[in-house]
């Protein structure tokens, strides 16, 4: 899959700098980085100039973030949009339909990584369906995990577990968003527990009558709640 593209519209000079480094650190493409809102205007209203994501310093002279924002949302592909600013609480913003958030400055490198992971956990698929993968946070880079190679997500604490055949990684999404998300690839099984439709062998039942869903290519059970045992018999 294509890197994730970006621009970077900061009048600070180091601090435009710092994020175009974390975010090339991060695997994302950074194809401009400009000054001020004006100069961002004019380079996604060029033929052809488009980017995934724009990260927005929120305090700049003459046209601040938010309205910058205002006129971004309105291009025919607009960007998703990232305000960056010292302010811990983000600035209202709402459009229906695009994609905003949220980096504290000055930007860490675990801040950034979560954002992406919520930038890249979005995309649109072509067939109008689920995304082909998950992102998953991996010492502060956004890794894509195949959804054909994903067993099941756990909710644990703060994070989401997602399990594959070879190991486990992180989310930094709710399981009820990834549900939505989702949609058919997946199956819950329990309140904390998503199973990936395709990676369902089967189930079997204990002596004590508690039910539990069989892997494809994995020994490991994962139990069925007594609330969700209606599922067995969707696929018997």
């Amino acid at each position: 899959m294509d890197a994730l593209t970006a621009i970077v519209i900061d009048d600070e000079p180091q601090a435009r700098e710092r994020l175009t480094l974390l975010l090339a650190e991060a695997g994302v493409d950074v194809v401009a980085t400009l000054a001020d809102a004006g100069a961002a205007l004019d380079w996604l209203g060029s033929n052809g100039n488009r980017a995934d994501a724009a990260f927005v310093n929120v305090q700049m002279p003459r046209m601040d973030g938010v309205t910058l924002a205002g006129q971004l949302a309105i291009l025919p592909h607009p960007p998703a949009i990232v305000f960056a600013s010292s302010q811990p609480q983000p600035p209202v913003f709402t459009i229906d339909g695009l994609t905003v958030d949220h980096l504290l400055k000055p930007v860490r490198r675990d801040r950034l990584a979560a954002v992406l992971a919520r930038l890249m956990s979005r995309p649109s698929s072509p067939a109008g369906g689920a995304p082909g993968h998950f992102s998953v946070i991996e010492r502060g880079h956004v890794r894509l995990v195949p959804i054909e190679s994903v067993l099941y997500l756990k909710a644990e604490l703060k994070y989401v577990t997602l399990r594959t055949l070879t190991g486990e990684h992180l989310l930094d999404m709710p399981l009820t968003q990834l549900e939505e998300e989702y949609g058919d690839a997946v199956v819950r099984v329990h309140r904390n527990c998503l199973v990936l439709r395709h990676a369902i062998a089967g189930f079997e039942r204990n002596t004590d009558g508690a039910w539990y869903v069989m892997l494809n290519g994995s020994p490991e059970r994962v139990p069925v709640s007594r609330r969700q045992q209606f599922v067995v018999k969707l696929f018997r």
